[in-house]
């Protein structure tokens, strides 16, 4: 069954978190971080190889060709960290949009 994709907007915050179920786009300001992922258990990330994470800085690279991870890797684990603190305040058994519905999470800035 395929998973349906998930959500979270924050424009205050200048924050994206897309869950697409095999993939995760966290974007902020100019940095977009995305990663294939398999399973995903509540504010965990098991990413696969390192060559399935990128993080982009879309205004110098619009067409996301440079994948700066290696060089700057304190915003990867900042946008990973927004994710997992999304992931993990989200999880309910009812599944993440009744969660999403029921505790609007402001995250950790």
């Amino acid at each position: 069954m395929m998973k349906k994709s998930t959500r979270y907007f924050n424009l205050a915050e200048r924050l994206m978190i897309v869950d697409a179920g095999d993939e995760i786009v966290v974007r902020r300001d100019n940095w977009k971080y995305t990663a294939m992922i398999d399973d995903l258990a509540a504010g965990e990330l098991p990413i696969k190889p390192a060559e399935d994470e990128f993080l982009f800085d879309v205004d110098n690279d619009p067409a996301e060709t440079i994948n700066l991870s290696a060089e700057q890797p304190e915003i990867m684990a900042q946008l990973k960290g927004f994710y997992q603190q999304w992931a993990k305040a989200n999880s309910s058994s009812d599944g993440p949009n009744k969660a999403i519905e029921q505790n609007r999470t402001k995250l950790d800035l």
